[in-house]
């Protein structure tokens, strides 16, 4: 799918996220597949968003949550500023990383290329974390 479906200005949603997930590692939370991982704790401060602290790590979007601080504190909201994509996209990249059946509700949208494009982003994700977490030591934060 061409890049201008998913956003015509900024950086690519993909770049964002490999940056996020970076980010993460430095600081030493675990980036893994499954919810978010992340809650919002101030609307106004420095740091509006943290991993939730019962969680074993974040997903990739919830590794930009963190990296970025977006100020809304609705999460989807929050997770799409901070890739920088629109929620269909956001919900695609979900599904395709979780290998969940895509969207009923999404794929009969008029947004269903931008969710479709998101659902390759994740497939193609969640491939690039099951190798990254195969090539890391026992116990090593991928």
């Amino acid at each position: 799918m061409s890049a201008h479906l998913v956003r015509e200005f900024g950086p690519h949603p993909l770049t964002i996220i490999r940056e996020a997930i970076e980010h993460a590692r430095v600081i030493g939370v675990a980036v893994r597949i499954g919810d978010r991982g992340v809650e919002c704790v101030s609307t106004h401060g420095p740091v509006r968003w943290r991993r939730v602290p019962t969680s074993d790590g974040v997903d990739p979007i919830g590794a930009a949550i963190l990296h970025r601080q977006p100020a809304p504190a609705d999460i989807d909201e929050a997770a799409a500023i901070a890739v920088n994509a629109p929620l269909a996209w956001v919900e695609g990249c979900s599904d395709g990383m979780k290998r969940t059946e895509p969207s009923q509700a999404w794929t009969v949208s008029i947004k269903r290329r931008l969710y479709g494009a998101g659902y390759d982003v994740g497939t193609w994700l969640r491939v690039q974390l099951l190798h990254n977490l195969r090539r890391t030591p026992a116990g090593g934060k991928v």
